[in-house]
């Protein structure tokens, strides 16, 4: 099984580096969500992320792992910068998907592409905020949820 993650999630960086833009790594992990509030384009999400030998840079460490996003500019992003995908329509198609996935109680994949997210305070590693959200697809057919924050 863990020779599988490892294969997802190398699969999962090959989409995301065949994208056609620059981008500074990424990474993600299956999830339960334990919470979920939405309210325009701002969120708190909260999720149980699956144990697994593949450590995330954000999750791995955490019982529980909070999002609180919104959709805005990427940090060092100007308007002709824009990736192609990321605005505010794709944002809300991810949260009705976050929704609709927390209703039903189904796991989702959370992932992260460049610095994803950025920590809420340096103390707290497992509270994090975003500026945006995609769904991505995988070479195995599944959705990603995907955070960004900053360019990348």
């Amino acid at each position: 099984m863990a020779r599988q993650q490892v294969l997802s999630r190398i699969l999962f960086l090959c989409l995301i580096l065949s994208s056609g833009s620059a981008i500074a790594g990424g990474s993600g992990e299956k999830v339960s969500i334990e919470r979920f509030e939405a309210d325009g384009d701002d969120y708190t999400l909260i999720v149980i992320p699956e144990t697994t030998n593949v450590p995330d840079d954000y999750m791995s460490e955490c019982a529980r792992f909070e999002v609180r996003g919104t959709f805005g500019r990427l940090k060092g992003d100007l308007p002709w910068q824009r990736r192609p995908g990321l605005n505010r329509e794709e944002h809300r198609k991810a949260l009705a998907y976050l929704q609709h996935a927390f209703e039903t109680k189904q796991p989702v994949y959370l992932g992260w592409i460049g610095q994803g997210f950025a920590r809420v305070d340096d103390l707290e590693s497992c509270v994090v905020k975003s500026r945006a959200l995609a769904l991505l697809e995988d070479a195995r057919h599944r959705t990603w949820v995907t955070s960004f924050h900053d360019k990348f």
